[in-house]
């Protein structure tokens, strides 16, 4: 994954000017893969300062605003011969083990993929492109991606750091991937990468991802342009 500023492009999202990087993810050397779940963590001084001059100090158990998690998802993703697939029976499949700060968990800000809200009011709130913000955080089915003899599927999704908020921002992509290789058993596999960005004044100032050096240490990515070309082995 090519975290270079120079690989993202400038978007206007929720009425705010932001960065998109579009992340290609296919898969090499096994028979397929299917992503489990993959999901979006936000860390910023605003999830864990008491004293943000940012947000109301008490506590409102509100609906879930993207403008304390930046960093999100387009769910308008693209497949390629990929396939989507529902989600396993039951809680355990729409549940994440995602980040968690003081502001969060005081009740100040309310957390996009927290059920929290959902089971308070009974609704869900609206996101980006989506009547549930909880599509901007996660992807919202399982994705079949095949390897058919060196001819792999494609799964194309978007991600956007877009914020008016003051702070310095970082955030982990989160993969849970099943990996079936020609020959044996089903591995379950994770893959993590790390964003960063900041907002100065109510303008984006930079996104400033991982380093190239740093990330081409990670086993099965090719450093493309425009698309961040990702190999689930």
């Amino acid at each position: 994954m090519a975290f270079d500023v120079a690989d993202v492009v400038d978007v206007l999202a929720l009425n705010v000017p932001g960065k998109r990087h579009t992340l290609e993810f296919t898969c090499s050397g096994s028979q397929y893969v299917i992503i489990k779940k993959m999901w979006i963590d936000n860390i910023s001084a605003n999830l864990t300062n008491a004293d943000s001059p940012y947000i109301s100090n008490v506590p409102s158990y509100s609906a879930p605003k993207m403008k304390w998690f930046p960093f999100f998802f387009d769910p308008l993703y693209t497949l390629v011969g990929a396939q989507e697939l529902p989600f396993s029976s039951g809680f355990a499949g729409e549940a994440y083990d995602y980040l968690t700060f003081p502001n969060i968990n005081n009740g100040y800000i309310t957390h996009p993929l927290s059920w929290e809200y959902v089971f308070i009011t009974g609704s869900i709130a609206n996101g980006y492109l989506s009547t549930s913000i909880r599509d901007n955080y996660r992807i919202k089915k399982r994705i079949k991606i095949n390897n058919n003899s060196g001819n792999s599927d494609k799964f194309i999704v978007n991600v956007l750091f877009c914020t008016n908020e003051i702070d310095n921002y970082s955030g982990v992509l989160n993969i849970i991937y099943d990996s079936q290789p020609t020959t044996g058993d089903v591995e379950e596999k994770t893959k993590t990468f790390y964003l960063a960005g900041a907002i100065n004044k109510t303008n984006v100032s930079e996104i400033d991802y991982t380093s190239i050096s740093v990330v081409s240490e990670i086993e099965g990515v090719d450093l493309t342009n425009p698309f961040i070309s990702i190999e689930l082995g």
